[in-house]
């Protein structure tokens, strides 16, 4: 990383300006990361759409599609490609902490700009979500504040479990729709 844990901030607002980008990962027919399309679409956002960064590897990315190494293969090509021409970061997100560690020190291995910690609960005010604690290296805990905090953890649903918001469908107890279009 580029920067200390305590000076986060300050790293992010000098350097995640402009125009920032999800970066989708497509797949051939054959149901693989299709390598060439992800790469040509990213060069499309850097060199037609002038980003100044992108994100990758996040619900966006299908990245409950992939298999580990694909994610991990998906980092190599982006990074690369990327060059340093734009800021990247890397969703790195798993049901299983260890697999996430991997993929985190993975992104970083290949340049990737990361941010460590584990969500350890949500800050509320008023019934509203205003932040989170999270714990980071060697114990320590921050507090961090926020006007939007998005809930990304899947079915696991931590911001609605939280404030107590969950409603269950007795009929319909899936984890994920999955639909394959061709033709389209």
């Amino acid at each position: 990383m580029e920067y200390l844990k305590r000076d986060a901030k300050k790293f992010a607002r000098e350097n995640m300006l402009g125009i920032w980008s999800a970066s989708t990962y497509g797949f051939k027919k054959n149901l693989e990361l299709d390598e060439k399309g992800i790469v040509s679409d990213l060069r499309h956002f850097i060199d037609v759409l002038k980003i100044d960064g992108f994100y990758m590897g996040g619900i966006i990315n299908q990245f409950w599609a992939l298999t580990v190494e694909e994610r991990k293969r998906a980092q190599e090509l982006l990074i690369r490609e990327a060059d340093g021409a734009v800021r990247t970061v890397s969703m790195c997100g798993h049901t299983c902490i260890e697999i996430s560690i991997e993929l985190i020190r993975h992104a970083e291995k290949a340049g990737a700009l990361s941010v460590k910690g584990t969500v350890r609960d949500l800050i509320t005010k008023g019934g509203r979500a205003v932040g989170l604690e999270v714990a980071g290296r060697h114990g320590s805990v921050h507090r961090l504040g926020a006007k939007l905090v998005i809930d990304a953890s899947g079915r696991s649903a931590f911001i609605g479990r939280k404030l107590d918001l969950m409603e269950y469908d007795t009929k319909l107890d899936t984890a994920s729709v999955f639909g394959l279009f061709t033709g389209v």
